[in-house]
């Protein structure tokens, strides 16, 4: 993972990721995901139109933080999902479990 933003609009934050979201990936970011996910308001949208590659520890990042956000009434959405991104969540049959937009 190369970088991660945040910016609050609209009732919600908005968490860009760019590069590849596999266990170095994440590994890297983790926290400050975790934290933009915790002091976060309302729900939270992650613009994965930078995200290049998914692995499954990626996905386990969004399941914990879509788990933590619907145990406090909130949402999580992706957004500008890629298709070799979509492809891994479908294989995952995930692709019903994340909204999109």
């Amino acid at each position: 993972m190369e970088t991660i933003s945040w910016q609050d609009k609209d009732g919600a934050r908005w968490i860009a990721l760019e590069g590849e979201l596999d266990h170095e990936g994440c590994g890297l970011i983790r926290e400050r995901f975790d934290g933009a996910v915790r002091d976060g308001k309302g729900d939270i949208i992650v613009a994965m139109d930078g995200v290049t590659f998914l692995a499954s520890m990626g996905v386990g990042m969004l399941l914990k933080a879509r788990e933590t956000l619907a145990s406090q009434g909130r949402k999580l959405k992706l957004s500008g999902v890629r298709p070799p991104v979509k492809k891994a969540l479908e294989l995952m049959n995930l692709l019903k479990v994340f909204e999109q937009m």
